[in-house]
């Protein structure tokens, strides 16, 4: 039979275990589908070459690679740049590019998307 020191015991190691957890898990918090929804997933599909070779491209730069980007504010600019740089950094660009892939986005767009994913995809194999 289990006493009360070893319950209190346990209770207080899986409650410093799940701080822990929460601790970590709270840095990546933010849904890969939510940062694209952030940015825009098709300034994703334009941003992405660019990043790929380059991945501290400035926001002006890489806000030139998408077409609609003049009608964006330097604060815009520097959101879906930041946003976009945050995936890289964080390994997300994958799951990004299948998520663009289920969205409602041009047939070109998703052609795009499509070719970087099999180009990463094929990179990873080898």
């Amino acid at each position: 039979m289990y006493n009360f020191m070893h319950l209190n015991f346990i209770f207080k190691n899986l409650t410093s275990f799940m701080k822990k957890k929460t601790n970590i898990d709270s840095g990546n918090s933010v849904s890969t589908l939510s940062l694209l929804r952030n940015m825009g997933a098709g300034t994703f599909v334009y941003f992405y070459h660019p990043l790929k070779e380059h991945k501290n491209l400035d926001s002006n730069t890489l806000a030139s690679y998408c077409p609609a980007n003049a009608s964006w504010t330097d604060e815009s600019r520097r959101t879906k740049a930041c946003t976009a740089r945050r995936i890289f950094k964080e390994g997300r660009e994958k799951e990004a590019l299948e998520l663009v892939l289920g969205m409602n986005l041009p047939p070109d767009l998703h052609s795009m998307a499509n070719q970087y994913l099999e180009e990463l995809t094929d990179s990873k194999i080898k």
